[in-house]
């Protein structure tokens, strides 16, 4: 796990973005199509978004 702590306007979303990317891990978040957007300016493609309901629901199908 990472933990990026620092003020705000500092890159935080951006380099968990690009954490994300280079371990093709699966990014997990509020509103995937509001990071998808963020992740697209950032010039940040092949993410793989999902919501906090859509990874519950998977790690409960997972977890019995």
């Amino acid at each position: 796990m990472y933990r990026i702590i620092e003020g705000r306007s500092t890159g935080k979303t951006s380099r968990l973005m690009l954490l994300a990317k280079e371990n093709n891990a699966t990014f997990v978040c509020n509103n995937p199509d509001a990071m998808r957007y963020k992740a697209k300016a950032y010039g940040i493609e092949g993410i793989n978004f999902i919501s906090y309901g859509e990874f519950f629901a998977h790690y409960r199908d997972y977890s019995h």
